[in-house]
């Protein structure tokens, strides 16, 4: 294998470790708003969908 070739495959694998963690992060954030979202937004449809009673 040429030493350029291994050189860049290094510098690749090296840029990947050094990023994961801030994509980690990022995935990390979004999953969790969407989470929330959906959570929230189901709670005000369930809220609407079963109205109490009309007191006369």
């Amino acid at each position: 294998m040429n030493v350029t070739i291994l050189c860049l495959v290094l510098a690749v694998l090296a840029l990947t470790i050094l990023h994961v963690p801030s994509v980690m992060l990022t995935l990390g954030i979004v999953v969790f708003l969407v989470g929330f979202s959906v959570k929230f937004f189901w709670t005000v449809l369930q809220t609407f969908s079963s109205p109490e009673p009309i007191r006369e």
